[in-house]
């Protein structure tokens, strides 16, 4: 396995730099043309085979690289202003990145927990999303899939997909270089080198690596601030095309991280921390020293044949392997730094995950059709040791060295048809069978007296004296479970003219259930899958001979056995506790658009409105006292804001030396939410407004400079929480964040 180590990447780094010597023309935002003033068409593969986004009869959105760079998102976690509809919420103690889309969210940070929104990398589903904050670079794009995708992708997609394509290799010899540096000693690099080795034989290397002090200041009481980043990683990609009929993609992807966690606070009633103090300084208690460690390596395989004129087969797997470590403890207990954290810990990690897919895509004038089938399977193991306020976890050591052991496996088949009884009528149905099974393995906690240090708790055992009677060995049995659903779709879409596309479609989604073995019985030892029916209507237009795109998209969604988790003690332990909550729908509207009014003026821009709430919800509990609460009706679902906004507008400015300067300015606002189905005022996230700015000097050839501000109001936003022992620790967006940036392109 490729893991790979910051010492190792760098000279990498530097050899990237130094074969990127001349120039083709300057890349602009995605699918334009600056020369003819038109937009461009940008080829997604969301309904896996290629199509525009304009073509495609769903909700997407695909940004590419540049967007992404212009945007300021250098991460997933920073998504959230960049697209319809999507929230993204972090753990940043666990490094635990959730995705929401209209509503539908993730809230369970554990390696058992299941995401509602499914992601894949070229094609590979990946779980569990903890390290998936991980440094986007040499991406093709991004697409993030709004609403149920059950039939083509399966389990885990009851809100939509975040699908990332990374860079194929290209047959002409290619490489860029960037680097960035910013407040808080945020510096960022980026390198890669594309090589046509042969005729048939292409190979493309890229690198980054990324340094900062942390924006979470303890102001010098741990040797490191919580949010550093000490970042590095690589990916190769080979691309085999022996004959005309069959290529073959192979990419080795590796992954370093040896910084600190985000910093989760005690925060009040009105979103901030309890001791008075910005979220942003914080002092701390010196124990623990805070690290986050994260180790990842994959290998991603496809395979094309083209069998006939119509006729293509694909086989898709994926292998990878991840270790995630961290130690932290919590912040803005009163008292700080001689009082000490409401609770701190430290966790050891490891997945292990491969998938397979098989699809047969017949693609003629009148039908379009891909059959598959699937495979995933997944072996989870952790340990934990835990101080929480005058009582200790530490875990045994069971049979193996990860004393936790979860295993998921999932197996589906789908076919999905669209046919053309007339060339501009489009009618699609679909149907997908899926299995999935959950295993969860003996496991035995040991439960001690106060130690003086979470190191000293890391070194229990059943022999020390702090764990003598009362307290001892708490074991938990074994349990596993077993969930079969069967998905479809049907559609119709009518392109009204060459630029105008109108569909309608009723799609189904699923998440799978889980177990939670060895509780009291009052608590259920299984929850079932959650479901998804969703209502979908929309319209493509592309306007003014091709300068003005428009996309309008209705929907409704009837969502039921909706899965609800909260951290809550049983039997003296912190578990995670997990329902099938109730029914909701949701429905709202969509309008995204980008508009080229001259050669150098681009806009783009997206309004949403969203209504989520609960219908029902019954014998809700309150996170911070566990008292019963009959109803929780007419609640906002979590991170669900009921309107957000955002518009990006660039301009031009030629200059007599061929070069030009471009100021962006990109202005993004959303309404009040919740972070918990507890509408209550320590769970209000107000409405809040961010601004990005950023001015570009462009030379005729090779070089850009960009000096950029993220943030512009520098407003502390929560972006999730947690709730342990009556106390509220939320997590925080990054402050205002400034900087230069210096890309070459060859």
């Amino acid at each position: 396995m490729i893991f790979l180590s910051r010492h190792a990447a760098m000279p990498l780094l530097l050899c990237l730099m130094a074969v990127a010597p001349s120039v083709v023309p300057a890349q602009d935002v995605a699918g334009t043309n600056k020369d003819s003033g038109q937009l461009g068409e940008v080829v997604v593969t969301a309904e896996k085979r290629q199509e525009t986004v304009n073509n495609t009869p769903l909700a997407i959105t695909a940004l590419n690289m540049t967007q992404l760079q212009d945007a300021g998102v250098n991460t997933i976690s920073e998504l959230t202003a960049s697209v319809p509809d999507l929230q993204i919420h972090t753990e940043g103690l666990v490094d635990f990145v959730g995705v929401t889309i209209r509503g539908v969210s993730n809230l369970v940070y554990l390696p058992y927990g299941n995401p509602a929104v499914a992601t894949y990398i070229d094609g590979i589903y990946v779980d569990p999303p903890v390290g998936f904050s991980n440094d986007l670079y040499d991406l093709e794009r991004v697409e993030v899939l709004r609403g149920p995708q059950g039939t083509l992708y399966g389990r885990n997609a009851t809100g939509g997909n975040l699908n990332v394509i990374t860079a194929e290799p290209k047959s002409t010899f290619d490489a860029n270089f960037d680097m960035s540096y910013g407040n808080y000693n945020d510096v960022m690099a980026h390198a890669m080198v594309n090589v046509p080795v042969s005729d048939t034989l292409a190979i493309r290397a890229a690198v980054m690596n990324h340094r900062s002090d942390g924006y979470f200041s303890t102001d010098g009481d741990t040797s490191r601030n919580y949010g550093a980043a000490d970042d590095t990683g690589a990916r190769v990609t080979g691309l085999w095309t022996p004959t005309s009929s069959f290529k073959w993609r192979l990419s080795f992807d590796g992954y370093e991280a040896n910084g600190t966690p985000s910093a989760s606070i005690i925060t009040g009633t009105n979103g901030m921390p309890v001791n008075g103090l910005s979220p942003y300084h914080q002092p701390a208690y010196a124990d623990p020293e805070p690290s986050n460690y994260v180790q990842n390596g994959a290998i991603r395989s496809r395979m094309e044949l083209k069998l006939t004129d119509n006729l293509s087969i694909a086989y898709i797997a994926g292998y990878q392997h991840t270790l995630f470590n961290y130690v932290y403890g919590t912040l803005g207990q009163v008292g700080a730094p001689a009082t000490p954290p409401g609770t701190e810990a430290a966790q050891q990690n490891h997945a292990t995950t491969q998938g397979h897919e098989v699809d047969l895509n017949w693609d003629s004038d009148k039908l379009k059709n891909v059959v598959g089938a699937t495979y995933f399977g997944e072996n989870v193991g952790w340990k934990t040791q835990n101080e929480i306020v005058n009582e200790n976890y530490s875990s045994l050591t069971d049979t193996a060295l990860y004393q936790r052991e979860v295993y998921k496996e999932s197996w589906g088949a789908f076919d999905q048809a669209t046919w053309s009884p007339v060339t501009d009528l489009h009618l699609t149905g679909g149907v997908r069978y899926s299995h999935d099974r959950q295993v969860q393995g003996k496991y035995q906690v040991l439960s001690c007296a106060f130690a003086p240090s979470l190191e000293q708790v890391q070194l229990l055992t059943t022999a020390s004296p702090l764990c003598a009677p009362p307290h001892g060995v708490i074991t938990t049995p074994a349990a596993g479970g077993k969930w079969s659903k069967v998905n479809w779709k049907a559609g119709v879409d009518y392109d009204v003219t060459d630029t105008a596309l109108l569909y309608t479609s009723v799609t189904t989604g699923y998440k799978q259930g889980g177990v939670q073995p060895g509780l009291p019985a009052i608590f259920p030892s299984t929850y079932k899958p959650e479901e998804m029916t969703s209502y979908e209507a929309g319209t493509k237009l592309r306007l003014l001979d091709h300068t003005l795109n428009v996309r309008l998209t209705g929907f409704f969604e009837d969502y039921t056995n909706i899965q609800q988790s909260q951290l809550d003690f049983v039997n003296g332990l912190p578990l995670i506790l997990t329902a099938n909550a109730g029914v909701a729908h949701i429905y709202g509207g969509e309008l995204e658009s980008e508009w080229r009014p001259t050669t150098a003026d681009y806009v783009s821009g997206f309004l949403t409105w969203l209504h989520a709430r609960y219908d029902v919800f019954n014998n809700a509990v309150d996170p911070r006292t566990s008292a019963l609460i009959p109803s929780l009706a007419g609640s906002q679902l979590p991170n669900a804001p009921d309107i957000s906004a955002r518009l990006e507008y660039h301009h031009d400015f030629s200059l007599p030396n061929g070069g030009t300067i471009t100021p962006m300015v990109a202005p993004y606002w959303q309404s009040s939410s919740y972070s918990q189905p507890l509408n209550v005022a320590v769970y209000h996230i107000g409405s809040y407004s961010k601004t990005d700015l950023q001015l570009t000097y462009a030379a005729a050839a090779h070089w850009k400079v960009a000096a950029y501000v993220q943030n512009v109001e520098d407003r502390a936003v929560r972006t999730s929480d947690f709730t342990l022992q009556g106390r509220v620790y939320s997590d925080f967006n990054p402050p205002r964040m400034f900087g230069v940036r210096a890309s070459y392109q060859y």
